[in-house]
């Protein structure tokens, strides 16, 4: 005489591999006049466990005091992609912080990717009129200011004014303010 039985064993998955971020350093550049709205980083992460151990999410690091957020998330079972978005402009400079990305499972995993965004300022050439006309006496005392061009240029960025030819022992220029002066009597 014979039996049988069928027996179903069900095989948790435990939770024993933390989700990993690709890459683990995010490094971008961004100019300081650049869309809030524009993305800054794509941020993924991905966790090779299942069920609740691979639901994932992601948040800044405790401390973390800047204006930004993750926008977009996507992705499935075991996977998160999102952008890094700005919520305001942000300053000049080197920026760096933490994001984690942490699974839901009972004894939660995470890991961590350091972030690294340099906001520069690009700077542009003064506008300028091509042209000036300036007619004075051949007596004017020396430091009077014969011409005073009017010019457009971003206070924050270097800038400097310079005579390229004519009567250059003549005259002087300003090099920070543009005007130009006799130096002659």
């Amino acid at each position: 005489m014979s039996a049988s039985v069928s027996i179903v064993i069900t095989v948790l998955d435990s939770n024993d591999n933390p989700p990993l971020f690709h890459p683990l350093v995010i490094s971008v550049s961004r100019e300081y006049n650049q869309s809030v709205t524009d993305p800054i980083a794509a941020v993924r992460c991905t966790d090779l466990d299942e069920g609740s151990n691979a639901q994932l999410e992601l948040e800044f690091a405790a401390g973390f005091n800047y204006s930004y957020s993750f926008s977009e998330q996507t992705g499935g079972q075991g996977e998160i992609n999102a952008s890094l978005v700005a919520l305001s402009p942000p300053s000049e400079g080197l920026i760096t912080f933490e994001i984690v990305c942490a699974d839901s499972g009972n004894t939660s995993l995470s890991s961590t990717a350091l972030v690294s965004i340099l906001v520069s300022r690009e700077c542009y050439s003064p506008q300028l009129s091509p042209m000036y006309h300036a007619t004075f006496p051949e007596d004017i005392p020396t430091g009077t200011i014969v011409v005073r061009p009017s010019a457009q240029f971003d206070p924050l960025c270097p800038h400097e004014f310079h005579i390229l030819y004519g009567q250059v022992g003549a005259f002087a220029i300003n090099k920070t303010e543009g005007y130009i002066y006799g130096t002659n009597p």
